[in-house]
């Protein structure tokens, strides 16, 4: 089980949410960073990674939008048959900014993942 703090639409996901998120930290055993879902979303990505291919890493797109985003579930390899490319996922998260080469951009930290309900 998983306990979801807030229910978004993809139009509330972007960089301005995850700096107020970050306002609450630091994140630990007392203060667990909050949980979102998204839900429906499509998989455009999937992929196993690290060393001994234990972590999952999603490109995920939302209909009506442009945007592609990653996701990484750590230690979730046991979630890839459920995430084939084109299929629909619903998504517990939380949104964290990942800074490369002076580029900013958002990322989710998957915490759970589920065939979205038809």
């Amino acid at each position: 089980r998983i306990t979801i703090d807030a229910q978004i639409s993809h139009k509330e996901l972007y960089i301005a949410l995850t700096q107020t998120l970050s306002t609450l930290q630091p994140f630990g055993v007392g203060n667990p960073h909050p949980v979102l879902a998204l839900k429906n979303v499509v998989v455009k990505g999937s992929r196993l990674v690290g060393a001994e291919q234990t972590h999952l890493q999603l490109q995920v797109w939302f209909d009506h939008s442009q945007a592609i985003v990653k996701a990484i579930g750590f230690s979730m390899a046991d979630q890839a048959p459920q995430v084939a490319v084109g299929s629909r996922v619903d998504l517990a998260f939380w949104p964290q900014l990942n800074t490369w080469q002076g580029r900013t951009h958002l990322d989710l930290k998957l915490v759970g993942i589920r065939k979205a309900e038809e």
